[in-house]
């Protein structure tokens, strides 16, 4: 959002279905942002898609799409209750 001389809206939702939450995030990007900013993302998003990895294996997910107009990723991890 920070290049776009106008801002906008970053979008955040979430639900829970069959004990596996999804998170997902959008923002607006300007025009040709995407191209310009994607390996640094894409760092980032390696990074986390490893620990969500380490943690819960297959049963997690982290994926990502770098449209023209927007930069989504969604997150999925099983639930899990808290100790004591």
């Amino acid at each position: 959002i920070e290049p776009i001389a106008g801002g906008g809206t970053v979008t955040i939702s979430g639900r829970m279905d069959d004990e596996i939450i999804a998170i997902s995030v959008s923002n607006p990007v300007s025009e040709g942002e995407a191209a310009e900013r994607k390996q640094s993302n894409r760092i980032a998003l390696h990074n986390i898609r490893a620990r969500f990895e380490l943690a819960w294996g297959d049963r997690a997910g982290v994926e990502w799409v770098a449209a023209d107009d927007a930069f989504r990723v969604s997150l999925t991890f099983p639930y899990e209750e808290a100790g004591p």
